[in-house]
């Protein structure tokens, strides 16, 4: 007998980081929200504890957080000439699979868009010609422009936590970060990861040679800054995690995820509570023992 479920106000398909924002959104304003995911269901505890998640043969190698191109997967093809035939071996583009999307694999690279980006075809075209770009081909301007979304930027790298320097901060181009990024209305919310000995070489390499370095924009939040990172969870009421490099649930009381496993109350990361996230398990992704 079909199970009737609770009506709600808005029903969001798919839960990565773009659907679970939407549901903190939604439900910030009051509105009960259901989140459909194909997949499992998961949650920080315990699918992304440590030593689990660094399981390399499960991850790296058999791709248990990825899409499995053998049941499901999307078509390829090079130009509208040929017939598009279905993607079946991953390479830069790998798709999720789960609660989380294709952030539960993320690597926590977190660079903005450019102003060129935006503007592609009209950047080239200044730049070398109106006839640089053959006629064929398709590439345009996006209809927003980098300074319309440079707060929703700043947003979002508040949301992770980020950590990084700014090279450009309010159109004045400060040593130590990119140069080349567009201007900045704030700093990252969290300083620079500590440089790793290769990093160093590179540092040390690049300056010789006359170029400037710089360390990569990470959504990580750095140990050095949790208690500011502390304080913008509190006044933006954004939550993240505090955890590298780890993909976390948007909690709300009125989000329900429906498929997978039932997710329990103490595997909520610090300052943040599970008691309402609720989720309808199904036969085929039962609990792991």
């Amino acid at each position: 007998m079909a199970e009737k479920k609770k009506r709600a106000d808005a029903v969001i398909i798919g839960y990565g980081w773009t659907g679970a924002i939407m549901a903190k959104t939604l439900t910030d304003a009051g509105l009960s929200v259901v989140a459909l995911e194909r997949g499992p269901a998961r949650d920080t505890a315990p699918d992304f504890e440590y030593p689990r998640i660094i399981d390399e043969l499960r991850y790296g190698v058999r791709g248990d957080l990825w899409q499995p191109l053998a049941k499901e997967t999307v078509t390829v093809r090079h130009n509208l000439d040929e017939v598009a035939v279905p993607y079946r071996k991953y390479g830069s583009f790998v798709l999720g699979n789960g609660v989380g999307g294709a952030g539960v694999h993320w690597n926590g690279q977190l660079w903005r868009a450019s102003p060129e980006d935006l503007r592609l075809r009209s950047h080239i075209e200044e730049r070398y010609g109106k006839s640089f770009i053959p006629e064929d081909m398709t590439i345009q301007d996006y209809p927003v422009t980098f300074e319309e979304l440079e707060p929703h930027f700043d947003h979002f790298e508040k949301v992770c936590g980020t950590s990084g320097v700014a090279g450009n901060l309010r159109g004045e181009i400060r040593p130590g970060g990119n140069p080349f990024e567009g201007a900045r209305s704030d700093e990252y919310p969290t300083p620079p990861l500590p440089p790793i000995y290769a990093a160093e070489l590179f540092e040390k390499a690049t300056a010789e040679l006359g170029y400037k370095s710089f360390p990569l924009p990470a959504a990580t939040v750095t140990s050095k800054a949790l208690s500011a990172a502390e304080i913008v969870l509190a006044n933006s009421k954004t939550i993240h995690d505090a955890t590298p490099n780890r993909f976390m649930m948007l909690r709300s009381s009125a989000v329900h995820v429906s498929g997978g496993r039932k997710s329990p109350d103490h595997a909520a990361p610090r300052g943040m509570s599970a008691s309402g996230l609720k989720f309808s398990p199904s036969r085929k992704h039962k609990r792991r023992q």
